[in-house]
């Protein structure tokens, strides 16, 4: 077994990350333990238990900074940008980890006579320091004593565990979304270029060169050839920016409808901003799939809706249905193929629901961009 599948083991499964947690910070309070009482001018001697207690309750003040700096405040404001709020975040988190750190001091060495006597014995000023309100010793372990560096020392080892297993891990997804896309190649040349497609596209263009419509049908092989085109040159980008997304699958709903008589085709889209990269053709199966599965009869319809506000995308894709067909449809290469690409490119970011009624399909795609 290798360190990938140790690792994904790991973090896959939660029990076994809050365990591999649980034993780092142990293993740190034994250490930083040992060294205080055996390599430094500790207090150890005047009162052991209260002592043991003391550094852990310093193990816990430097666990109540880690976990919110790291899982909330890099990936919820450095990530996205918003360098202003980050920063306030990270001073308030140093405050608090001031005002904690204090608080339990205080309450050790106020309880420990000896100790406090060995203090003002070796160390007047900082003897003196603990009589000046609590207020005043925060900022003065912020700006005199060095709390901050002390904050570096213990964070170090954590951080670089975290940050370099993170690099690590994208690595990885870097590595499997490169492979996958050579296989996304196949999977395209085998289905994405749908021939029924084309087929129909074409005959539907002759019959308006038949009705003498040469206007409609010019407009219609200009909407295919850029379909075609963008197939043909963009489909196996890595990404593309979003307006040509939007725009492929209104050219491509367009020809699909030119076949249509009965089948009513309602198409929302509300986009706040177009200053996005999008997996190409990521959500054209959905649609794709919507229109060869809805049967062309009195009362039947196809419903897109593709919002954008924020930062979050949200497609909605309903339409009638033949049950015995979309049921069929469920396990084809380009559905398949869009579960993937959505692991592979928002990883916990996303989430993907389809439900089958007697009379309709319904798929909802919500992504964080």
């Amino acid at each position: 077994m290798n360190f990938e599948v140790i690792s994904e083991k790991v973090y896959n499964q939660p029990w076994l990350r809050i365990t591999i947690h649980c034993l780092f910070w142990i293993c740190s309070w034994l250490i930083y333990w040992n060294w205080d009482t055996n390599f430094t001018l500790n207090l150890y001697d005047f009162s052991p238990q209260s002592f043991i207690w003391f550094k852990l309750l310093g193990n816990l003040c430097i666990i109540l900074f880690y976990y919110p700096l790291i899982y909330y405040v890099l990936p919820h404001f450095f990530k996205r940008e918003k360098y202003v709020t980050g920063t306030i975040a990270i001073l308030t988190l140093v405050l608090l980890y001031a005002l904690l750190s204090t608080v339990a001091e205080i309450y050790f060495l106020r309880n420990c006579d000896q100790c406090m006597v060995f203090l003002k014995a070796t160390n007047l000023a900082y003897y003196q320091h603990f009589y000046s309100g609590i207020l005043n010793q925060v900022a003065n372990k912020i700006v005199k004593y060095g709390i901050l560096l002390n904050l570096v020392y213990f964070l170090a080892t954590p951080l670089c565990i975290k940050f370099g297993l993170q690099a690590y891990r994208q690595q990885i997804a870097a590595a499997k979304l490169l492979k996958h896309n050579y296989q996304l190649e196949i999977n395209f040349l085998k289905s994405q270029v749908n021939p029924h497609f084309l087929f129909n596209s074409l005959n539907n263009i002759y019959g308006l060169i038949l009705q003498k419509k040469n206007a409609k049908a010019a407009e219609f092989v200009t909407k295919l050839s850029d379909f075609l085109r963008y197939g043909l040159y963009n489909s196996l980008s890595d990404k593309m920016p979003l307006d040509k997304e939007v725009t492929l699958l209104k050219n491509y709903i367009e020809l699909e409808s030119i076949r249509l008589n009965h089948t009513k085709i309602n198409l929302d889209i509300v986009i706040d901003s177009y200053n996005y990269e999008f997996p190409s053709l990521l959500l054209l199966p959905v649609v794709e799939n919507a229109f060869k599965y809805s049967p062309d009869v009195i009362d039947t319809y196809i419903r897109i809706v593709l919002h954008i506000k924020d930062g979050v995308l949200n497609f909605e894709l309903d339409n009638s249905t033949d049950q015995h067909l979309q049921l069929k449809s469920e396990g084809g290469i380009g559905l398949a193929n869009l579960k993937k690409r959505l692991e592979l490119y928002y990883p916990n970011k996303y989430k993907y629901d389809a439900l089958f009624e007697v009379d309709k399909y319904i798929t909802h795609i919500n992504i964080a961009l």
